[in-house]
């Protein structure tokens, strides 16, 4: 019998691979949870909402899982600080019922690096969290509920990049069609972060899965590091965009309701200890380049 997994926010950027990868594997029988069913086939969605927990509760109980993928959020880090409430019942309350059904033997948290404040960068996971807005707060108050709660839980601090099926608004999905337009752009060379292409997280997740990684938390990052500015340029430079349409800038707090950590990059020595490998950060870019192209390759001349 195939393992049973649920993924959240599966129409996500991230939840999409995930499902895809999963799904691609015959041990796994993948369903997806979101509120709506785009790209994913009927008879594996679940169309809810995350902070109906009453609901949320009756599903799982249906369908019993063994793998949890919490990769639900709400990653607009300002409409977290105006709705708080939302914010935490989709980070914390909902993920805490899940972690507690007495079948879950793997549950995958999808955390942040922003639960750090930024102060230096290269933090490890035993370093204190000192969350700056209220997204971040979230994502810290959550681990710290299914840490205590649960022995089969991992949670895995990251940042991610990639894109959606439809274009959205994400940092990759912006700077790439401001570029497009010829629109000329800021990027901040003062904020570092070492990000993973959601693409490769999928696989590694599946990876962390199969081996049976020891549970707790774990950073996940590219082995090498960046600032915002450089993520932008190597945009330009993937797709042969005007690298002249760029404009280094420092980021200024003061145009942001909530606050901004500034080097939020993690050390990764651990699952690599774990024998989990990282990628260098040309690798995702050269992988995302390439699944880009595909997935739009009817609506762009590439």
């Amino acid at each position: 019998m195939p393992t049973r997994v649920v993924i959240t926010g599966a129409t996500g950027m991230l939840g999409q691979h995930l499902f895809r990868v999963f799904s691609g594997n015959p041990e796994y029988e993948v369903y997806a949870i979101s509120r709506t069913g785009a790209h994913i086939p009927a008879d594996r969605h679940i169309q809810l909402d995350m902070t109906d927990t009453v609901q949320l509760r009756k599903a799982m109980l249906a369908l019993k899982p063994e793998i949890i993928i919490y990769a639900a959020a709400q990653v607009n880090v300002d409409l977290c600080e105006k709705d708080k409430d939302y914010a935490y019942a989709l980070h914390v309350t909902a993920a805490k019922v899940l972690s507690e059904l007495p079948f879950v033997k793997s549950f995958v948290y999808i955390s942040s690096d922003a639960v750090f404040d930024g102060q230096r960068g290269n933090y490890v996971e035993k370093d204190s969290c000192n969350p700056l807005n209220y997204y971040a707060t979230t994502k810290m108050l959550a681990e710290q509920e299914l840490m205590k709660r649960s022995s089969d839980v991992y949670v895995i601090r990251v940042n991610i990049y990639g894109f959606h099926a439809t274009l959205g608004t994400s940092l990759f999905e912006w700077a790439w069609s401001a570029l497009q337009e010829g629109q000329k752009i800021t990027g901040f060379d003062n904020v570092y972060f070492n990000p993973l292409y959601v693409g490769t997280l999928a696989r590694l997740i599946l990876e962390l899965v199969e081996k049976k990684i020891k549970k707790g938390v774990y950073h996940f990052g590219t082995s090498d590091t960046l600032s915002k500015y450089d993520f932008l340029l190597s945009i330009a430079n993937a797709f042969n965009f005007d690298r002249s349409l760029l404009q280094k800038t420092p980021l200024d707090q003061s145009k942001f309701k909530a606050p901004r950590p500034l080097n939020t990059t993690l050390c990764t020595n651990k699952i690599v200890a774990a024998r989990i490998r990282m990628p260098a950060f040309e690798e995702g870019m050269a992988e995302l380049v390439n699944d880009f192209k595909k997935n739009f390759a009817n609506e762009y001349n590439f």
